[in-house]
Order: structure tokens, then sequence, then C-alpha cells
């Protein structure tokens, strides 16, 4: 396949967290708490610095933030987990994480 010379790829890594949450709870009213509790508490234990609306940046803006650097979350996805009965929350980030010895299924 031919790639295009104006195309943007940005290789990341996938990023896959299952929560403490109940998933019979309705997404609209854990949302926030999974947020709040996930992507900022447990967000810097992994080494990402920030998350990323892709949809409010522009290509431009978007490539300077992708090579400043910093590792980041640019994408997330919420999943309910019927076989755990638990939230799984799925993130793009910019690179690899480290995952602290305590955070790892034993």
């Amino acid at each position: 396949m031919e790639k295009k010379a104006d195309s943007d790829e940005f290789p990341c890594w996938k990023v896959r967290i299952q929560s403490p949450y109940d998933s019979s709870i309705p997404y609209e009213t854990i949302s926030k708490d999974i947020y709040k509790d996930l992507v900022k508490i447990f967000g810097s234990s992994l080494g990402l610095s920030s998350i990323c609306d892709v949809s409010k940046f522009k290509i431009k803006d978007f490539k300077e933030k992708w090579d400043s650097g910093e590792n980041f979350i640019f994408r997330t996805s919420y999943k309910a987990n019927i076989k755990s009965g638990l939230w799984e929350i799925e993130y793009l980030v910019k690179s690899s994480i480290t995952v602290p010895e305590d955070m790892r299924i034993a």
C-alpha cells in the first residue's frame, strides 16, 4: 500500500485497566468517578501526564503535543465487562507505560 505524503500517523499503545466499579452501575452515573479516580490518580502512577481531547486539536497543534516528549492519554473508551462484573477503561497513549508493582495482578 502506498502512503500518502500528506498523511499523519501517530503510533501509540493501547492500555486497558479494570476498574473496581460494578458494571451494573450505569455509565452516566459512574463516569465522573471513574474519570476522577482512574485517570487523575492512576494516570500519574503510570507515567501519564495529561489527557488530551483529540477532537479539540488542530492537526498542527496535536503534532506539537506529540513531539513534546510527554506521555499522555488521547483517547478513552469504557466497557462494561459482563464476565468480571466490572467497568474496564481503555486508553490510547503516546508511549508505553510502567505499571507499579503494587498495581500488577499477583
